[in-house]
C-alpha cells in the first residue's frame, strides 16, 4: 500500500491515557503484564507494529522548531570576528582530550613527511655509501646501524640550503647526538 494518502487520526486524551497498556485480545497479553514492559524483556513484534501505526503521520516534539533568517543574521554577526586568545585554545584543547599544544608546532619533525625531504635524505645517503661520515660504521649482517641526515647549515637558519646535497652529511645515531647543543 502506498503511504501517505490515507488520513492519520490525532491522538485521543482515552488513547493517550491507554498507551503502555496491553489490549485486549492482542496476541502476548500475558507476556506485556499490567500494563507495563518487563525490564529486559523483548517487545512482541506485534505490539512494535501496532504502535508504529498509531505515531505514523506525527510530528515529533523536536521537529519544526527552526530560527528565523533575522535571529540567524544576529547570530552569525555576534560571532563575527571574535578570535579565542591562547589560554581559551589551550583549555579547549585540554577539554577535548589534547594536550594543550598545538600540534602542527610541537612536532619538531614535521618535515620529514616532504618529498622534498625524503629524496634529499636519500641522495646524501647514496652520496655517503651508506656510511656514517664520523666514525665509518656501515650496517652489516647482524650488526643495524641507523643512519641519520644531519644538516651542516642548520634547518631554521638557512632555508635556502634546506635541500641542497652539499649542506648534507651522513652520521650514525650516536655521532649526529653529539653535534647537538647542550641545553
Amino acid at each position: 500500500m502506498p503511504s501517505g494518502i490515507y488520513e492519520r487520526k490525532p491522538f485521543t486524551k482515552e488513547h493517550i491515557k491507554n498507551l503502555g497498556k496491553s489490549q485486549k485480545g492482542h496476541p502476548n497479553r500475558n507476556i506485556l503484564g499490567k500494563g507495563q514492559f518487563k525490564k529486559g524483556h523483548k517487545v512482541p513484534i506485534e505490539w512494535r507494529k501496532i504502535v508504529s501505526n498509531n505515531m505514523k503521520g506525527r510530528v515529533p516534539l523536536w521537529k519544526g522548531k527552526y530560527h528565523s533568517a533575522e535571529h540567524k543574521e544576529k547570530n552569525r554577526l555576534s560571532h563575527l570576528g571574535k578570535k579565542h586568545n591562547g589560554m581559551t585554545k589551550i583549555k579547549m584543547s585540554i577539554s577535548h582530550g589534547g594536550t594543550g599544544v598545538s600540534q602542527v608546532t610541537s612536532k619538531r619533525y614535521y618535515h620529514i613527511h616532504d618529498w622534498k625531504y625524503k629524496l634529499w635524505r636519500s641522495k646524501v645517503f647514496e652520496r655517503d655509501n651508506w656510511t656514517c661520515q664520523v666514525c665509518n660504521k656501515k650496517s652489516e649482517k647482524g650488526i643495524k646501524i641507523y643512519l641519520e641526515p644531519h644538516h651542516i647549515k642548520g634547518w631554521a637558519k638557512y632555508p635556502g640550503l634546506r635541500y641542497d646535497i652539499n649542506n648534507g652529511v651522513t652520521l650514525c645515531y650516536k655521532c649526529h647526538k653529539l653535534t647537538r647543543r647542550k641545553k
